[in-house]
């Protein structure tokens, strides 16, 4: 249920490799932190921002609506060990009265807008309370010295709170997810998927009942030597575009807590607990940006790959030709394209739900050694294939799979992986003469196995 981490566990195919104890301790400890990290920016954006904000757009108790002008400006400015670090604005005003009179003018205690280390914040917001200019306020009917500018709520401060919510909520779904692990056999586990398998309304109505694998021409891009081109078996693009936004957004919000807390720090009144968090976002961003770098690192140079195929869907017996194309930019060791032939078979063991998935056909379809890829020069092959006569066609039941596919795998001579799956539909074979399609027959037994 939880997500793998990719220093410690790794799946290859079929295979899994890596310290899984190492793994299971690494993600809970990743999900406490943004849960620690995600909870505390969430508390201090909601009371050191949205809470002064809605107080300053609502009137305190006691106080009343009227309208201030502003009589004086001055700009207090702070000095450090270095010198002066940053000014604000403070504000004289007085209260206009209903008949036009102004009341003794009094110094606004609260600065308008934020301490600012630039002088840009501080003239804009001098040429929005100029001198002589009017302003709604609130004031004491009972002290006419307690005056307060009335402010309008800003609406940007409240979908920011989502950045650090929803670190809070990945983390809380992590730590759930990771005890789930620990509390929760492997057949609960595996119970709850499969019901929840069962409950998905598209699987149910498109497997009611044994039948042939789906296909939708509509949904079938055009190549541009054969007519039909293979759809690849995931995609390793939304990954990458997922953590690239993931670091990205993380790091932006590492950026303003190192910004506030250097504020902090050179008006020497440094915020422990924003110190404390930059510490743990900038680890957090630290092993975000490792792991993206170590993706792009991966797929340096490794271009798409492109399969195109004469006929689509395929029948039993049938030959075909298929063209291949690998760009990017690289040296190939090896490429090879093979043709694959797997059954899954879904069974109940007691409450445990278990799919066992046995490769029935593999056959080698091309070989090549040696390979140089250059940016605009993709390396491109052509060769052909015949589809088993006696082999068994696509096949998609509740408890059972059928399913063909071409499997493209290299190696390159930084040691980078290549391994892409196009998934194939195969019909059954046409009876001569008649032109009609026999009846399919029922998938092979397979061993249940543990």
């Amino acid at each position: 249920m939880g997500w793998r981490n990719p220093f410690f566990q790794k799946k290859r195919g079929g295979r899994s490799t890596g310290m899984r104890n190492l793994a299971y301790w690494s993600e809970l400890l990743l999900s406490v932190s943004l849960v620690v990290v995600g909870g505390a920016t969430l508390l201090l954006h909601i009371f050191q921002v949205l809470v002064p904000d809605w107080r300053a757009s609502r009137a305190p108790a006691g106080f009343e609506a009227g309208i201030c002008e502003i009589t004086e400006q001055r700009e207090p400015r702070r000095d450090g060990p270095l010198g002066v670090i940053g000014s604000g604005l403070e504000l004289q005003a007085s209260r206009v009265t209903d008949d036009g009179k102004l009341l003794p003018p009094v110094w606004i205690k609260r600065e308008v807008g934020s301490f600012s280390p630039t002088r840009t914040d501080v003239e804009d917001m001098a040429a929005i309370y100029a001198v002589g200019t009017d302003h709604a306020c609130w004031f004491d009917p009972n002290n006419s010295s307690r005056l307060m500018l009335r402010r309008p709520l800003r609406w940007w401060p409240w979908p920011v709170a989502l950045i650090p919510l929803s670190l809070f909520a990945v983390g809380v779904w992590g730590i759930i997810a990771s005890l789930m692990q620990v509390v929760t056999s492997v057949e609960r586990r595996s119970l709850v998927a499969g019901n929840a398998r069962r409950l998905d309304p598209m699987r149910e109505s498109s497997a009611e009942s044994a039948t042939l694998a789906e296909f939708s021409a509509a949904d079938e891009e055009h190549g541009v030597r054969y007519p039909h081109r293979l759809p690849a078996i995931g995609t390793a693009g939304w990954r990458m575009a997922g953590l690239m936004l993931v670091t990205t957004i993380w790091n932006i919000l590492l950026a303003y807590f190192v910004y506030v807390a250097s504020l902090q720090m050179l008006r020497g009144d440094p915020a422990w607990l924003v110190l404390v968090l930059v510490v743990m976002l900038g680890l957090v961003g630290l092993w975000l940006a490792f792991n993206l770098i170590r993706e792009f690192w991966e797929r340096r140079g490794i271009g798409q790959t492109h399969l195109e195929i004469s006929e689509h869907p395929l029948a039993l017996g049938g030959q075909y030709a298929v063209f291949l194309s690998q760009t990017g930019r690289m040296k190939l060791r090896r490429l090879t394209a093979e043709l694959v032939c797997e059954e899954a078979a879904s069974y109940q063991q007691g409450t445990d739900l278990r799919t066992s998935v046995a490769v029935v056909h593999r056959e080698e379809l091309g070989k090549w050694i040696g390979i140089r890829v250059e940016m605009g020069q993709p390396f491109e092959m052509d060769f052909t294939f015949t589809v088993p006569a006696e082999a068994m066609h696509s096949f998609r039941s509740p408890h059972n799979e059928v399913r063909w596919m071409l499997v493209v795998e290299g190696e390159t001579d930084r040691g980078q992986e290549v391994h892409r799956q196009y998934s194939m539909n195969v019909r059954p074979a046409i009876k001569p003469g008649d032109g009609q399609q026999v009846a399919f027959v029922e998938p092979s037994e397979m061993e249940p196995t543990a």
